[in-house]
């Protein structure tokens, strides 16, 4: 387990809303990024890049947005209504300091303001940050973990099929 999950002066476990062993099997899908200060989701992850986690005793046992779960484990209870946004703009970041609860029309105008409409994973900003990585000879895997994307989504951004417009 990594020793800053454990030392760290934001942690405090919600133990009476989940497990510990389901804890410590959410921990162990975590890899800090010490660029970005995102706890990026190593395991299974949906087709935008978000992780999922299944726990029997949350979410009436489904699959569920692995940032979620980390709302709740790290800041406790919340309405199933509200959206956890990600400050960070990473869809695979489980780190609760990078997380907050938002309306679906506060996720919207959040989105706006860091340029991120549609379907867009990445701001321009990070766009161009990672076409530079790329002429820095940077693999797609590195740059796909340290973006929180999809070896595909970078790829596609690489070959000019996503944000073309940029450079």
């Amino acid at each position: 387990m990594n020793d800053r999950l454990v030392n760290s002066d934001r942690v405090v476990l919600r133990t009476d809303l989940v497990s510990e062993d389901a804890i410590e099997r959410f921990r162990k899908n975590i890899e800090i990024s010490f660029i970005t200060g995102c706890w990026n989701w190593s395991g299974a992850k949906n087709d935008q890049g978000y992780g999922e986690f299944f726990c029997k005793e949350l979410f009436k046992g489904v699959h569920t947005r692995a940032h979620r779960v980390s709302y709740l484990i790290y800041n406790g209870e919340f309405s199933h209504k509200a959206y956890v946004c990600h400050k960070c703009d990473n869809p695979s970041c489980v780190n609760p300091d990078h997380l907050f609860l938002g309306t679906p029309f506060e996720n919207s105008m959040d989105k706006t303001k860091k340029q991120r409409n549609g379907n867009t994973k990445v701001t321009i900003e990070q766009v161009r940050q990672i076409k530079n990585k790329f002429r820095s000879g940077v693999r797609v895997k590195e740059i796909a973990k340290e973006y929180g994307l999809s070896d595909r989504y970078v790829r596609e951004i690489r070959s000019g099929v996503k944000r073309t417009w940029i450079t």
